[in-house]
C-alpha cells in the first residue's frame, strides 16, 4: 500500500515539469537593449562618476546629469547612505558646471 502511495506522490510531483517540457515552454524574450543597460541605470540611479569622468562631460551632459541626480535625490525617501552619495555627486557636478560656465 505504501509503494502505491509513493508512486502517486512521485507522479504528481513530476507531472507539472513534464507538462511544461511537453508544451515547449520558453521564457519571455528580453526587450531590445536589455543587456546593454546596467542594473543601476534600469533602476533610474545615475552611475557614480570619478572626478576624471566628470571632467569629460560637456555642458549638456552635465545639465542632464544634474537633473538626474536631483530627481533621484528627491526619491531616496530618507535613505541616508544613498542620499549622501547623490549629494556629493550633485555638488561635484554643479562645481564642474560652474567651471565650464566661467570659461
Amino acid at each position: 500500500m505504501e509503494a502505491i502511495k509513493m508512486k502517486h506522490v512521485v507522479t504528481l510531483t513530476l507531472a507539472p515539469f513534464l507538462l511544461l517540457a511537453a508544451c515547449g515552454y520558453k521564457p519571455a524574450p528580453k526587450p531590445p537593449g536589455y543587456d546593454s543597460v546596467t542594473t543601476t541605470q534600469a533602476d533610474g540611479i545615475p552611475p557614480i562618476l570619478s572626478q576624471e569622468q566628470l571632467e569629460q562631460l560637456d555642458q549638456d551632459q552635465l545639465r542632464q546629469r544634474i537633473n538626474q541626480l536631483q530627481t533621484t535625490l528627491k526619491n531616496t525617501h530618507g535613505n541616508r547612505g544613498v542620499s549622501d552619495i547623490l549629494t556629493s555627486q550633485l555638488q561635484a557636478a554643479r562645481g564642474r558646471m560652474d567651471v565650464i560656465q566661467s570659461d
